[in-house]
């Protein structure tokens, strides 16, 4: 069984990858995955929290690893280009 992170993560993309992403990014784009890295079994919904939810209903243990369905990546990160000083106020 996974242990670490990058091991989990790394499980359950090749789950998904194998087992679920030809048929999901057809029947649900846009939605998340959370995939049991224990069973194997893949949870869909609306968004991460809900998928998890739904995955912990069925085997509370985990661990899991949530996909957002035809993305690289489950959470996007921006940066504005402002160079406010928060801290001090410049």
């Amino acid at each position: 069984m996974p242990d670490t992170p990058q091991a989990i993560a790394e499980k359950g993309e090749q789950i998904y990858a194998e087992r679920y992403q030809a048929d999901y990014e057809q029947r649900f784009p846009s939605k998340f995955v959370a995939i049991d890295i224990s069973t194997g079994n893949a949870f869909v919904a609306d968004t991460p929290t809900e998928a998890i939810l739904a995955a912990q209903a069925e085997h509370a243990g985990g661990p899991f690893h949530v996909i957002k369905v035809g993305s690289s990546g489950v959470y996007r990160v921006g940066y504005s280009g402002s160079h406010h000083d928060w801290i001090f106020g410049r």
